[in-house]
This record gives structure tokens, sequence and C-alpha cells, in this order.
């Protein structure tokens, strides 16, 4: 069965480095969030593992535009539009922008499945 959420249920938010809207988002063992994600250059001098995150479930982000940056665990990985970059669960990560002119902007997905 097909979920469709219109742009005005859409929930903005901002988290850290980077402003996020939220179209789908169930609570719980099961759900999906999708979403488009803009990451700004991190403020000068701050370490990015002060705010990096984790999450249980798996994470993929398709670069729409803009240059930035992955840092996961203690691999940097720079990122470009086009480029598609997972992240498995439990692995502590953060993205960052290369440029306040041209954000790193992602479309981002996580599922997570109900326990058996």
């Amino acid at each position: 069965m097909a979920l469709k959420v219109s742009a005005n249920e859409a929930i903005a938010d901002h988290v850290a480095n980077a402003s996020v809207r939220r179209y789908v988002r169930r609570e719980g063992s099961s759900g999906i969030g999708v979403g488009v994600t803009t990451f700004a250059p991190l403020e000068p001098g701050l370490d990015p593992r002060a705010i990096w995150e984790a999450h249980d479930v798996p994470e993929i982000h398709y670069v729409l535009s803009g240059r930035g940056v992955l840092l996961e665990e203690d691999e940097e990985i720079e990122l470009e539009a086009g480029d598609v970059v997972i992240t498995p669960p439990g692995a502590r990560h953060i993205l960052w922008g290369e440029s306040a002119d041209m954000p790193l902007t992602t479309v981002y997905a996580a599922v997570a499945r109900e326990a058996s």
C-alpha cells in the first residue's frame, strides 16, 4: 500500500548544523523517516565528534547538491551531488557542508523493522 504525505504535512526541524524537513515519521519499533536535510558548515573550531549521532537503524543519504563531508567513526568521506552514503546501525556520524553559499543538501531515509 502506498503512503502519500503532502508537503504541508512535513515537519520542519533544526538539529545541530542541519535544517531538516521530515515527510514521514512513525515512532516505535517499526517505521520510516524520509526527508530533505540541508547541512551547513561547522562552526570554526568545533570538533564534529561533539555533535555527532548514532541511530539504531541504517540511514541512507542521497546528495542532491553542494559539497560536504561525512565523518563516520574515524573516516572522513567527501561528498558531492549524486553520491549516496549509507551509515549502518550504531555507527557514530555527522555530515556537514563545505560552503555556506552552497550547503550540502540530501534526501535521507531511515527504515526500522518491527522486531519478530
